[in-house]
C-alpha cells in the first residue's frame, strides 16, 4: 500500500508545516502591509488639485464594527457602506480577534513602540482591564438614544483625527522650515533639496500647510495613548478600547483560537511571558483566555513543546461548548453594579446632553459643512473621524470642543475667519463614510445653503467712515450676487461723499463665508456667517 497519501503521513507533514512555518511572521507582514495602506488613504485624504477623490479613504471604517453598528443605531438607518462586518464579525466568531492583531492601525502603531515597553508581558488582569468594557457598554446604550459616542473612543477615529489634527500641522511646519532654510543657502544645497521638495509637495504635503484648533489636545491625547504603551504593553488594547472590548466579546467562544494542549502542557510559564495582551493565565495548567487573544502568535512560537495550536475542525466542533475547551472569564467578565452602572450611564447621558441636537440649542454661529443631515441626525451618523477637515481645502472646517455639547464634541463645523467654503468643492461629503455629510454632484451643491450672511455696521468700514470697500461683494461667487450695494451720500473731510454701503440679500446668500474670510479688517470680521437659511434645518425626517 502506498504511504504517501497515508493519513499518519499527511498529518506529520502538516505538523512540519506548522513548525516551519512560523504564523508570527506573517501577522507582523500582515501589519506592515494594512499599516502602509492605511498610510497610503490618509496621505491620499487631501486636495490634490482635482475635484475627487479617487482612493478609498475611508475603506478602514468599512470593517470597524463598533463604528458601524452605533452609526446604524444613532443614525437610525441601514447603512450600506458597513456591509464588510458581516465579513468580519463571524471570521471573529470562529478565529478571534484577528482584526487587533493582523489588521488595526492603531495597533500596528502601538506594537512598533511597544518594544521599549517597561512591561512587556502584562498581568491577565489589571486595575484598568474592565474599563473598555463599561465604555462598551455605555457607547452602545447612548447610540440606542440617538447619541453616538463611539467616535471619541473608536481606534480608527482617534488615530485618524490625532493623525489630522495633531501630527500634520507640526511636522509639516518642520518639514516646510527645513527646506525653506535649504533654498535661502542655496548654492549645492538648494539644487538637492529642491527638487526633493517638490516631490514630497507633489505626493505627501498637503495643498497648503493646515492649521487647527486644538493642535495641543489632540496631540497630548495621541502622545498619552503611545506613553501608556511604553509603560504597559498593549495597555490601550487591553484596557480602554471599546472595539476591542466588542470584538473580545465576539471571540469569547472562539472555537477555532488558539489553544493549549493541556495534557502535555507542565505550567513552564514561557508563554505568559510573551504574550502582550496578558491572555494566558493558570497555575497548573495553562490556558489561553480567548476574548483577549488577538492571535499574535508569540506564544506559539515561544512553546519549546510546540503545545500551542489551532485545533482540526473536527475537533473544535466535538469540543465546542465544553467546560474543558472554555476555561476562562466570563464573555462580559464585569460585576452587576458595574454593569447596572454602565447600563445607567448609557441611558443618562442622552437625556442629559441630548437637548443641543435641537435648532435652539446650537449657537447662532455654528455652521456645518455643506449636505449635513438636520443636527440630531449629524451627531448619530458622524464618527468624529476628522477626515472631512482633512480634506477641506481651505482650512475652514474645523473641529468643535463643547460648542454643540459634550456629545458634538469634535464634530465639524466650518469657521469661515479661517476658511471659507469653495463654491465648487465636494471633497467633505465624498469621504463622509456614513452620510453625515451627503456626496453631492457640483450643481446641487452650489445650491446647498449653510446659513446667511450677517453684516455688522459697527465695523463695516463703509458705515463707519467715508471709505469705499468692495471686498465682500467682489468675492461673492453665487451667480446673482448676495451682496449688493446701496448709494449712500455719508458726511466727508471736504463734504458729502457717495459711499457704496453692503447689503446682504438673504435668499441668494449661501453661507459660504469667502466674505468673512475675504474681509480686510485684521481682528473681528466685519459680515459673518449664522445659521439662519440652512437648508438642513428644513428637513422633516
Amino acid at each position: 500500500m502506498n504511504t504517501f497519501f497515508s493519513p499518519k503521513t499527511i498529518k506529520n507533514r502538516v505538523e512540519n508545516l506548522r513548525r516551519n512555518f512560523s504564523m508570527r511572521r506573517f501577522r507582523i507582514t500582515s501589519q506592515w502591509v494594512f499599516g502602509i495602506f492605511f498610510l497610503l488613504l490618509f496621505l491620499n485624504t487631501r486636495y490634490m488639485g482635482e475635484d475627487v477623490i479617487t482612493w478609498p479613504v475611508n475603506a478602514f471604517f468599512t470593517i470597524d464594527p463598533l463604528a458601524g453598528i452605533t452609526a446604524m443605531a444613532a443614525g437610525r438607518k441601514l447603512i450600506g457602506f458597513f456591509w464588510p462586518i458581516l465579513i468580519i464579525l463571524p471570521v471573529t466568531a470562529l478565529f478571534g480577534r484577528v482584526f487587533c492583531g493582523w489588521i488595526c492601525p492603531m495597533g500596528g502603531c502601538l506594537d512598533m513602540f511597544g518594544r521599549k515597553s517597561r512591561r512587556r508581558s502584562p498581568r491577565p488582569a489589571g486595575k484598568f482591564y474592565l474599563t473598555k468594557d463599561v465604555v462598551l457598554l455605555i457607547v452602545l446604550i447612548a447610540s440606542l438614544f440617538a447619541v453616538n459616542l463611539s467616535g471619541i473612543f473608536d481606534p480608527l477615529s482617534l488615530l485618524i483625527r490625532s493623525l489630522t489634527m495633531g501630527v500634520v500641522h507640526p511636522l509639516e511646519k518642520t518639514i516646510h522650515a527645513v527646506f525653506d532654510t535649504a533654498w535661502r543657502v542655496g548654492g549645492p544645497v538648494s539644487a538637492v533639496t529642491e527638487p526633493v521638495y517638490g516631490f514630497l509637495s507633489d505626493h505627501f504635503l498637503s495643498f497648503q500647510l493646515p492649521m487647527f484648533r486644538y493642535t495641543a489636545l489632540f496631540l497630548g491625547l495621541f502622545l498619552s495613548v503611545v506613553i501608556l504603551e511604553l509603560f504597559e504593553r498593549r495597555f490601550w488594547c487591553r484596557n480602554l478600547c471599546p472595539l476591542g472590548a466588542l470584538l473580545g466579546i465576539v471571540s469569547a467562544k472562539n472555537p477555532l483560537g488558539l489553544n493549549i494542549n493541556s495534557s502535555g502542557c507542565a505550567a513552564c510559564k514561557d508563554c505568559p511571558t510573551t504574550c502582550r495582551m496578558g491572555a494566558i493565565e493558570g497555575e497548573d495548567k495553562q490556558f489561553i483566555r480567548k476574548r483577549d487573544c488577538i492571535l499574535c502568535y508569540d506564544c506559539v512560537d515561544s512553546c519549546g513543546d510546540h503545545l500551542i495550536s489551532h485545533p482540526v475542525l473536527s475537533d473544535a466542533i466535538e469540543h465546542f461548548g465544553k467546560h474543558s475547551w472554555e476555561q476562562t472569564s466570563p464573555v462580559l467578565p464585569i460585576s452587576r453594579r458595574a454593569f447596572l452602572g454602565a447600563v445607567g450611564a448609557g441611558v443618562f447621558l442622552p437625556l442629559a446632553l441630548g437637548r443641543t441636537a435641537r435648532p435652539d440649542g446650537l449657537p447662532a454661529t455654528l455652521i456645518r459643512p455643506p449636505g449635513a443631515v438636520s443636527e440630531d441626525r449629524f451627531l448619530g451618523l458622524c464618527l468624529r473621524c476628522g477626515e472631512c477637515m482633512r480634506v477641506c481645502l481651505t482650512n475652514g472646517l474645523q473641529p468643535t470642543l463643547f460648542e454643540a455639547g459634550i456629545e458634538g464634541m469634535w464634530t465639524p463645523r466650518l469657521i469661515s475667519r479661517i476658511g471659507y467654503c469653495e463654491y465648487s468643492c465636494t471633497l467633505c461629503g465624498q469621504v463622509c463614510p456614513t452620510g453625515a455629510i451627503a456626496h453631492l454632484d457640483t450643481v446641487t451643491k452650489r445650491k446647498v445653503t449653510i446659513g446667511t450672511a450677517v453684516i455688522n455696521k459697527n465695523l463695516c468700514i463703509p458705515f463707519i467712515k467715508p471709505e469705499q470697500c468692495l471686498v465682500c461683494e467682489e468675492h461673492c461667487p453665487t451667480p446673482e450676487k448676495a451682496i449688493v450695494f446701496d448709494d449712500v451720500m455719508v458726511p466727508g473731510p471736504d463734504g458729502a461723499v457717495l459711499i457704496k454701503q453692503p447689503r446682504v440679500i438673504d435668499h441668494l446668500c449661501i453661507g459660504c463665508g469667502i466674505c468673512e474670510t475675504k474681509c480686510p479688517l485684521e481682528s473681528d470680521s466685519a459680515i459673518i456667517i449664522v445659521r439662519d437659511g440652512e437648508d438642513r434645518a428644513k428637513e422633516t425626517n
